[in-house]
Formats: structure tokens, sequence, C-alpha cells
């Protein structure tokens, strides 16, 4: 897409102009981190090939953005995606982002990426207007001193902690979550110029990873399955938070709110709470939601990614476990009971249940973007149903209960009627209620209904917060 000058009240900004900018930001720390160190990789390293706006009346109305938000949008449109600062005390200033219409089309969806929860908030006022925004949150971290553990009670038995060259990039972008939101070119540059690290076995293979991104937040700790609880993630997130400030880079890590395993990691580690960030959607009056909206919100979080890191003495159930978007990780922490339904509101593309012997409430699965995994799961009865995706739930279930089997489903509006017609019912038929332990057949010992094996409804984005 070709490159626009200047939209209707922002202007490119020149090469020249940048370090001023940075300047300027650095003034608003920590509110402005993301833009920052956004802004500092550019001048640095180059790592994208990023277009920075400030506003035509810069500095008295001090607005910047810069796009594209995040190097692979749905769509591939320079300008779909976005990243915006303002100080939090001139906030009335983003009544220019609200009548721009040359650089955002706001008649079709826009990627928000990480912005504080402040200026996120005036972006919702004037946006419910058009339409509606679909967000994840999460909470800024920042290092100013390391506080060092004790890695010799976590020796790297046959293995070996090094910096990540660019040959490794494939391996690790073919495993990150998000592949289809970030391609394979900018891992390598990220390899190539900014902080990251790996543990290698004994036999060359790489086991583990963590790298810093183009916006400055350590991220993407990803560890292989057969590596996993041998305290990889420690010896990761330390040497990198020193490798990270060692080259003039803020340490910052964004953590899901419910993850206290991670957070109980990164705040042993020096990380103190900064601000509130949020990723969104904002999505236009009547326009659909899609698969890949979820994946753009999940993408860059801090959350069961880190579980399997964590000593398990770390580990609080359940609150450990809420909304986790890295589920795949979360077999190497579950206990082998798992006490409340609260443990289980998993939002991830793989979960081994092997260790779970009672799923008490549908409350328990709230959130599940992809569930081929759930096919392990035991029958349950209504209304305990799973959500997830719709091609295991046309191959496998059909009836649909009711709509409280969608219950906690992100707030949104679940379109009961897709879901009907994938189960083959008829749209005019009456939903079964749900069924009492009378009705099920529990007091007396009688078999009930038959129990319905997996239900599944894919969900387009995470629950608004």
């Amino acid at each position: 897409m070709e490159l626009v000058p200047e939209g209707k009240n922002f202007r490119l900004v020149q090469e020249a102009e940048l370090p001023g900018i940075l300047e300027f930001l650095s003034g608003h720390l920590p509110a402005a981190l993301k833009f920052h160190q956004a802004l500092k990789t550019f001048l640095n390293d180059r790592v994208w090939d990023f277009h920075f706006y400030v506003s035509k009346s810069w500095p008295d109305e001090p607005v910047a953005l810069h796009f594209p938000g995040m190097t692979c949008s749905p769509n591939g449109h320079l300008y779909e995606s976005f990243g915006v600062f303002c100080p939090l005390d001139r906030l009335d200033s983003l009544f220019l982002l609200r009548d721009e219409d040359v650089l955002l089309d706001w008649s079709k969806p826009i990627f928000l990426n990480f912005t504080h929860e402040s200026i996120l908030g005036r972006i919702e006022c004037f946006y419910k207007d058009i339409g509606t925004l679909d967000k994840l949150c999460g909470d800024v971290y920042v290092c100013d001193e390391v506080q060092d553990q004790d890695l010799d009670s976590l020796p790297l038995v046959d293995a070996d902690l090094q910096e990540l060259r660019t040959e490794h990039a494939k391996d690790i972008h073919g495993l990150y979550p998000a592949n289809d939101m970030e391609c394979l070119e900018v891992f390598e540059k990220l390899l190539r110029s900014l902080p990251s690290y790996g543990v290698f076995s004994s036999t060359g293979e790489l086991a583990a990873w963590m790298v810093q991104s183009y916006y400055g937040a350590m991220f993407s700790m990803q560890t292989r399955p057969q590596f996993r609880r041998k305290g990889y993630g420690t010896h990761l997130a330390q040497s990198l938070t020193k490798l990270v400030m060692q080259r003039g880079y803020i340490p910052f890590v964004i953590i899901r709110p419910e993850n206290e395993a991670s957070l109980g990691l990164y705040q042993k580690l020096g990380f103190r709470r900064a601000y509130r960030t949020v990723r969104a959607v904002l999505r236009p009056a009547g326009c659909p939601r899609h698969p890949e909206d979820a994946i753009v919100l999940m993408e860059g979080i801090v959350d069961a990614a880190h579980i399997a890191e964590v000593p398990i003495e770390f580990v609080d159930v359940p609150a450990a476990f809420a909304d986790d978007a890295r589920a795949e990780h979360l077999a190497d922490a579950i206990p082998d009971a798992i006490p409340a339904p609260e443990a289980f509101r998993i939002s991830g593309d793989e979960v081994t249940v092997d260790a779970v012997t009672a799923i008490p409430a549908p409350e328990a699965f709230r959130k599940v973007f992809t569930s081929e995994v759930f096919r392990k799961l035991p029958d349950l009865a209504p209304p305990e149903f799973i959500i997830g995706t719709l091609e295991v739930l046309a191959k496998e279930q059909p009836v649909v209960a009711a709509p409280e089997a969608f219950r906690g489903a992100q707030d949104l509006d679940v379109n009961v009627s897709a879901v009907v017609a994938a189960c083959g019912v008829p749209e005019e038929a009456e939903a079964p209620p749900i069924l009492s332990a009378e009705d099920k057949g529990v007091d007396d010992g009688t078999p009930g209904p038959t129990p319905a094996s997996v239900v599944d409804v894919e969900l387009a984005a995470p629950a608004a917060e």
C-alpha cells in the first residue's frame, strides 16, 4: 500500500525529527513505554519498516501514531493497525484521532496494538458511536534493577544457555502461537538485532527460548514439551533482562492480571507493575468477527507459556490458570487434583487434560478458542458444555441444549443460530431444558439422557475486560 505523507490531522515524521520525538516520549515514561521502545528499536536497529506520524500542530497537540501496529495485519494493509500515544494530561487532544479519516478508515475493522488503558478509554468514548471494541487487557511490568535469583538451585543439567542466531528463527516462528500475525522475516530481524536467548540440550537441540520484540517487550517465552519443568524459564528471564538493560533498553513484560504464576516469577526478578495496557479490535457496527481477531488479541501476552517454567510452589490454583492464552503449556503445571471450575477458564490452543478428574460446571470452560484436544474429556451431560470450534461441534454434537451453554462467552453475541445449524438442528427447534440431577438419573442410579461428548463454538475474540 502506498505511503500517505499526511492525513487530515497528522503528518509523516521525517527521519531527522525522530530523536526529538524520542526525547519527548522519555519525559512521559512509564506511560509512553511501549511507543518509546518501539521508536528506539526503530532508530537503533530498524527491525521493521515503521512509519511515524504526529499531529500537524505538534507538540501543541501531542498525539503520535505509528503504522503498522503489528508486522502482519489480517489483510496486510499498512493502515489497518496502529499504535498511539498521547500524554495522560492531554487526552482531550485525541479528538484529532476521532476526526482522522484519511489515514484511518473507521468503516472497517482496525487493530490497535498495546495502548495505555487511559488512552484506550478515551478512544472507546468516541468509538461507541461507530461500533464496538473487543479488548484484551494486560499489565505492564517494568524492571529497573534485576534481583538475581539463585540459579544454582535450578541448574541447567545437560543444557547450555546461549544467545540465539538467525538460523533459529524458523523453528521459533513455526512454534509461535500467533505466527500468522508475525512473519518469519521479523523473527529473523529480531534475532539478528535485538537481545534473545535460548537453552540448548546436550545434543544441540533448541529446548526453550525468549526474545525481545520490536516494541521492546520481552516475549515469546516457549519451551518444547519434552524439556518443561526444568527451570529454563527462570534462566531465560533473568539472562534476557540483564542483556536488554546492557543494550540500553528498558526491560518490560505484559502479563495478564490473573496470571499469578508469571507474576511470581517476574516479581522475584524485580519487575514492578507500571500500568494497565489494552490491545483491541475496533469493529464497526454490523461487521462480523473472524477467528484471526482472537489471535491478534492474544499475541504477545505473557501467560501460560511461563507457567511450565515456574516452580510448582508458585502456582496458585485456581488463579494461576485463569484466562491463559498459551494453554498448551498448562499440562506440566496442573496438579493431580483440580479443586475449582475457575481453574479451567482456559483460552488457548492445546490442553492436555489427562490429570483432570472432575469437570464441575459450565463456567469451567469459558473462552476456549480451539478445542481439538477436548475430545479427550469425559462425556459431559447438559449444560456442561465446552466452548471451542464449530468443526468438532458439527461432527460430534447432535443437539445444542440451550443458550446457557454459552454463558461467560466473552460477553459477546454468540450466534446460536449458526451453532444450531451446524448441529443439523432446525433453527426453530425448541432447545431441550437444562437437566437437574434427578433428570439425569443421578439419584436412583438409572441412566439419564445420552450425555453430550463435546460442544464447541468458535469465538472470534477474547473477553472484553
